[in-house]
């Protein structure tokens, strides 16, 4: 570190004495002020803590220009993250009514599946109790059929042998009905 500053600034660790070179005096004499600052502190070494300073600067304020777009980088990136939070929270309740949504739609579609069965096995229980009635009215009119088939048979009968003929009844009925 130290040695590399003085190499720098013109001094060498084998030459502990700074000799100025012949012809340098007369220079020297004659040169304005600034110059001579200038030399004295090229001599001094101070030139090369300037420049070196002066880079140090110019690191510094590229750093410092690097580190506002990092820190305008993570403000957006913190924006972005709480918009992604608040939609993430939005999608997580939108799930949550959805399933709750579907849950009422099925209990509801259930129940309606449950009442329409119920009216469905109501139609079927009237339609079988219905059929068996009729069937019952059904056989009592052929009973009442046959019974009336016979009854005819009988009087039919009867009338053969009381000596009247079917035909003269008819005939009987025909003037009756004609006077």
């Amino acid at each position: 570190g130290i040695n590399a500053e003085y190499m720098g600034a013109g001094f060498s660790s084998s030459n502990p004495y700074y000799i100025v070179q012949q012809g340098k005096i007369a220079t020297l004499a004659t040169m304005k002020e600034t110059d001579r600052l200038g030399l004295l502190k090229e001599v001094a070494g101070t030139k090369v803590y300037e420049d070196r300073r002066a880079e140090s600067v110019k690191l510094l304020e590229e750093s410092d220009q690097k580190r506002q777009k990092i820190q305008e980088a993570i403000k957006q990136l913190q924006s972005r993250l709480s918009e992604l939070t608040s939609e993430k929270e939005e999608l997580v309740k939108y799930k949550d009514l959805d399933r709750a949504k579907r849950a009422i739609e099925y209990a509801i579609f259930d129940k309606q599946l449950n009442n329409a069965r119920q009216k469905l096995d109501e139609i079927e229980l009237n339609k079988s109790e219905g059929s068996t009635v009729l069937q019952q009215l059904t056989d009592q009119l052929n009973a009442t059929h046959k019974e009336l088939k016979d009854c005819e048979k009988k009087l039919n009968f009867l009338d053969l042998g009381s000596g009247h003929s079917t035909r003269e009844k008819k005939k009987k009925k025909k003037k009756s009905t004609l006077r």
